[in-house]
């Protein structure tokens, strides 16, 4: 099997639910079970402690409910969003193009980020003015987002467990990119890496999260 196949299969479950609205209406549509694709996108680990992933038959139930061709569960596409939000979202919804800035040119002190200079890219979905674009520094969040991937990231969102968030790890000095995750009522970062060092760590006061990714996709000419 094709390594990025578990990869690509969920970033394609991510675009259907976004496309029916909801991992509920696209389970009713495809006569799936909304509870089995939110484990999927939590990467929920089965008994064996493998993360559940988008299987042959679960696919093809995806593919004949959504009117896709057969294999199209299997081809990466353009975009795939991350966290599915109504348009309605912002009143005054408009294509934004947002700055792109690196990691280093982050401010610890979470000021609104206006640099006229910067490069932008075009935000496919609903944001506020204050987001900006990064790409993705590491391998840290694999097999989720993949090191070069883009992330469009808004500071306006509340962050929610489950989010993908940016945030400034005072002990490293520098900003990540974690998944916030909740157990016993304890907030937690995590890295999505098994194999990454001091991967799970909790919330506290000196962590400050900056953004939450909203949408995530990838240059299809080589830069």
């Amino acid at each position: 099997m094709n390594r990025k196949l578990p990869y690509i299969r969920r970033q394609n479950l991510e675009a259907l639910i976004s496309e029916a609205g909801s991992a509920v209406t696209l389970a009713k549509l495809t006569g799936t079970n909304s509870s089995y694709l939110s484990q999927i996108r939590n990467q929920t680990p089965t008994q064996n402690g493998t993360p559940r992933q988008v299987g042959i038959n679960l696919a093809e139930k995806l593919e004949k409910g959504m009117n896709k061709p057969m294999g199209w569960m299997d081809e990466p596409h353009t975009f795939h969003a991350i966290n599915h939000r109504e348009q309605t979202a912002y009143e005054d919804f408009q294509l934004r193009f947002l700055p792109v800035f690196s990691w280093e040119s982050l401010a610890p002190s979470r000021e609104e980020y206006d640099h006229p200079d910067a490069n932008r890219l075009p935000c496919p979905c609903p944001c506020s003015e204050q987001s900006f674009v990064l790409s993705m520094d590491s391998c840290s969040m694999e097999p989720a987002l993949y090191e070069g991937e883009i992330l469009f990231v808004d500071p306006a969102v509340d962050a929610e467990p489950g989010n993908f968030v940016i945030f400034f790890d005072p002990s490293a000095k520098r900003f990540k990119c974690r998944q916030l995750i909740q157990d016993s009522g304890r907030l937690y970062l995590m890295a999505l890496n098994h194999d990454w060092p001091n991967r799970i760590f909790e919330l506290n006061k000196t962590t400050t999260i900056h953004g939450v990714v909203i949408f995530k996709g990838r240059y299809l000419i080589p830069m």
